[in-house]
């Protein structure tokens, strides 16, 4: 395998752009990382982030939901962001013809979101039913106390979509808040791969966020701030009456976001057991049956 050359620039506002050329298939695939995680929240906020992230197509720059899912269908583009405790990733995937007005997508949700207080209600509602249907499900129970155990008042001892108390608090004017504070260029980085000109790309990318400016400041990633568990060697039993499912985690606390060797046991992690097509999953449905 030969992985691809990578061109970076940075914009004067701050933001860095990674550009690489993979012209098999006329398209580009775009993600934008900002440093608004989960961990950025306060731990009576969980679901903030995640929240946030879910609203960004639900209006921006005085364009309705509707209008938003519309403008994505002309452009025949995806567009999804997933947020973790570290980060935020909004990620397209256009056309190479389409580049250019993906991008103008890409620099609505992202500087310009409305968090119409409608549209936060709808979709904070339905947060709530998902919550619902979430504790309602062993492994995800098993999920959420296991984390708690191991990082107990930390960022990652909170379950991502927060909980019935922390959503139903979550307003419109919070998490605009959140993401004007957080959503910084100096601390965002565009990454686009495909069948691209980088010169060209580098040229679309300074005119539509060129002039991106805000008002917040960096943020340390939460994962640097992990030292042990506050478990060690105990454990932790959930009772779930009539349950017909039983769930088992082991855990602890491994490598910190950049860590020497973090990268490494990603890699023996995917082999061992990581993939679908890994050694324990041949062994146990291949030759195991």
């Amino acid at each position: 395998m030969v992985l691809p050359e990578w061109t970076s620039r940075r914009l004067a506002n701050g933001l860095r752009v990674d550009v690489a050329v993979h012209d098999g298939t006329p398209d580009a695939a775009i993600r934008l990382i900002v440093e608004a995680g989960a961990g950025t929240a306060p731990a009576s906020q969980a679901g903030l982030a995640t929240l946030a992230g879910e609203l960004l197509v639900e209006g921006a720059a005085g364009r309705s939901s509707i209008a938003m899912a519309e403008w994505l269908d002309v452009l025949g583009a995806s567009f999804h962001c997933r947020s973790t405790y570290d980060h935020a990733v909004l990620s397209m995937h256009t056309l190479t013809d389409q580049f250019s007005e993906s991008l103008e997508f890409l620099s609505a949700v992202t500087r310009s979101p409305d968090f119409e207080p409608r549209e936060v209600q709808r979709v904070r509602d339905l947060r709530i039913d998902r919550i619902r249907r979430r504790n309602d499900e062993p492994g995800e129970i098993a999920s959420d106390r296991l984390a708690e155990a191991v990082f107990g008042a930390h960022a990652y001892g909170a379950p991502l979509d927060g909980t019935l108390q922390s959503v139903e608090a979550l307003e419109a004017d919070t998490l605009g808040s959140f993401w004007r504070a957080r959503v910084i260029p100096s601390a965002a980085t565009l990454v686009v791969c495909g069948d691209v000109d980088p010169i060209e790309v580098f040229a679309v990318v300074e005119d539509r966020f060129g002039d991106w400016t805000a008002g917040g400041t960096a943020v340390e990633g939460v994962s640097s701030s992990v030292e042990k568990p506050v478990r060690s060697g105990d454990m932790l039993l959930v009772d779930r009456p009539a349950s017909r499912q039983t769930e088992l985690r082991i855990a602890g606390v491994g490598f910190a976001r950049g860590a020497d060797g973090e990268i490494p046991a990603l890699v023996m992690n995917a082999i061992l057991g990581g993939l679908f097509n890994s050694r324990i999953n041949l062994n146990l449905r291949e030759d195991k049956g």
